[in-house]
């Protein structure tokens, strides 16, 4: 596969998974979806932290380009309750995702692997398409689920 190829299958991939969550959010009782510079909401307002996503809508173009884009997601589900993931393809989040993430309290925590889509072989075969990560953040008396890294 080329990367060209690859990285059209990656954009399409997280725009799948962008608006099927947005779908999800706009359905739920109380949800709300909307698009930002560079980030998206699909928060369902439930008490499933998947249901209620905040992801990336591309690379980032530095740490303070992801600094950024993660802090206003933060903010964003800081005013409410429910517990929310942060999301998208593994390398949108740039170099030093992990110390950068930090510093406004986001801790990876979980990987998911997908289904590949044109696997090579008879069987369907498992590769690392997809993740994301969640913890718990004491912030302003409530906890909040938040994530450092994920990749779709």
């Amino acid at each position: 596969m080329t990367n060209v190829r690859m990285k059209d299958e990656i954009e399409e991939s997280n725009r799948h998974l962008r608006e099927a969550w947005q779908l999800y959010a706009r359905v739920s009782p109380h949800g709300e979806a909307f698009d930002r510079d560079g980030w998206s909401v699909a928060n369902a307002c439930q008490p499933w932290f998947f249901m209620n996503v905040g992801v990336l809508r591309g690379p980032v173009v530095d740490a303070r380009d992801l600094q950024r884009r993660a802090q206003q997601t933060t903010t964003y589900f800081a005013a409410r309750s429910n517990p929310w993931v942060l999301t998208a393809s593994e390398n949108w989040f740039g170099e030093n995702a992990t110390s950068v993430l930090a510093d406004i309290g986001l801790a990876y925590k979980l990987d998911l692997m997908g289904r590949q889509r044109n696997a090579s072989v008879p069987r369907p075969g498992l590769c690392p398409i997809f993740g994301f990560g969640v913890s718990m953040t004491k912030r302003a008396g409530s906890l909040l689920p938040t994530s450092k890294r994920g990749f779709l």
